[in-house]
């Protein structure tokens, strides 16, 4: 699979942290709304014993009205079970995937480095169906054969991890292999091993892995210049700062907290490749 430099536009790595966070939010906002509701049904039921309405025998109605409410409870319980066998985060990482996307990213990276192996592929094959339902391509993070099995479009590896040639021949040549670089060097030798594209960075300095140092926009430049597959910047990247890169070359960008630490992902997806779009049309100084 040749790699387009348009899947490369807006490419979204994701972040569990930020979903897990947010659905906290969702479930401290509904347990508030729950305990609001019974203080309105305690004040009716205060209501209905003032009445003095005193029901002696159940009417047929009401003993097959209590009947419905055990069948519900059953089926609540049964809900709860699943629930609690779900990843944390998992619904709303789901969510927040589907709405960036319609708002406009162009690539998924899955990206999971405290999961069980087993919840990690289920995670990928959830992801790759629905990326694949969007026509959005989807890469899994450092783990080649996550990325075999789950059915994705690709993986993301780093200096540190398999050789290209060996993901390769584990993946297949229809596969996507894109590999992280921060020198020319280390770009032109991914390139010539076969990589179909590069992420670079860090391009600004990034509470995502702390022990990286901002790239210079001249070694960004200097990388864009010395190879043909499609170059993504990558690294603290933010609807404020995104701009800075107009000029370096670059095909795309690649951000994390931008959109999914956002309450609203799809917009914040949308914003971001307004930007990114203005900032590729732009000619490349160089």
């Amino acid at each position: 699979m040749k790699c387009k430099k348009e899947w490369m536009r807006l490419y979204a790595v994701t972040d569990r942290a930020w979903a897990v966070r947010q659905e906290s939010e969702e479930t401290d906002d509904e347990i508030f709304g729950q305990k609001m509701s019974g203080e309105e049904t305690d004040d009716r039921s205060s209501v209905q014993r003032m009445s003095g309405k005193v029901v002696g025998d159940k009417s047929t109605e009401q003993k097959i009205s209590e009947e419905e409410d055990n069948d519900r409870s059953s089926e609540q319980r049964i809900s709860e079970k699943q629930v609690d066998d779900l990843i944390p985060g998992e619904k709303t990482l789901k969510k927040q995937v589907e709405a960036a996307i319609r708002g406009g990213v162009t690539c998924v990276q899955l990206r999971e480095k405290n999961l069980p192996r087993e919840k990690f592929l289920a995670e990928a094959i959830r992801m790759a169906k629905l990326c694949r339902s969007h026509q959005v391509p989807f890469v899994v993070n450092d783990d080649p054969e996550i990325a075999l099995l789950s059915g994705a479009d690709g993986v993301h590896i780093g200096q540190d991890d398999m050789k290209i040639a060996d993901v390769r021949r584990l993946l297949g040549a229809d596969k996507l292999i894109g590999v992280s670089a921060h020198t020319v060097e280390e770009a032109v030798a991914a390139e010539k091993s076969g990589a179909d594209y590069l992420g670079v960075g860090a391009v600004f300095t990034t509470s995502t892995k702390s022990n990286v140092r901002a790239l210079s926009m001249e070694t960004l430049r200097d990388i864009c210049r010395a190879v043909a597959i499609p170059v993504v910047a990558i690294g603290g990247i933010t609807k404020d700062n995104a701009m800075q890169l107009a000029g370096s070359g670059v095909d795309g960008i690649a951000v994390v907290s931008a959109i999914f630490a956002e309450k609203d992902c799809r917009k914040a997806a949308a914003d971001l490749r307004g930007m990114v779009d203005s900032m590729i049309d732009l000619v490349p100084d160089f």
